[in-house]
C-alpha cells in the first residue's frame, strides 16, 4: 500500500472492473471511496477483481491495494463476508 496514507473514504471514487466474459459491469461513479471498495471486492467476479482499478484525488488503487483498503481497521463500511 501507499505507507500510513491518510484515506479518505468519503471521496468520490471512479471503478473501472477488469474485463470478464460472462460479466458485463462497466465503469461505475460511486459518492465515496469506501462504496466503491466495498462494491469490487463483495460484488465483482474475479477476473474483474483481477482488472479492476479505483480512481479517486489520491490517484489509481489497483486490486492488491483495493484488497488491502478493505481490510484496514479504519474501512467504515462492515464486511459482508468474511477476510
Amino acid at each position: 500500500m501507499r505507507g500510513n496514507l491518510q484515506i479518505d473514504f468519503e471521496e468520490p471514487a471512479d471503478l473501472f472492473p477488469g474485463a470478464d466474459r460472462v460479466h458485463h459491469v462497466s465503469y461505475r461513479r460511486f459518492k465515496t471511496l469506501a462504496a466503491a471498495v466495498a462494491y469490487s471486492i463483495e460484488r465483482l467476479s474475479p477476473a474483474q477483481m483481477t482488472g479492476a482499478a479505483i480512481e479517486t484525488d489520491l490517484g489509481r488503487f489497483e486490486a492488491g491495494e483495493i484488497r488491502e483498503l478493505y481490510r484496514r481497521q479504519d474501512f467504515p463500511i462492515q464486511h459482508r463476508q468474511p477476510q
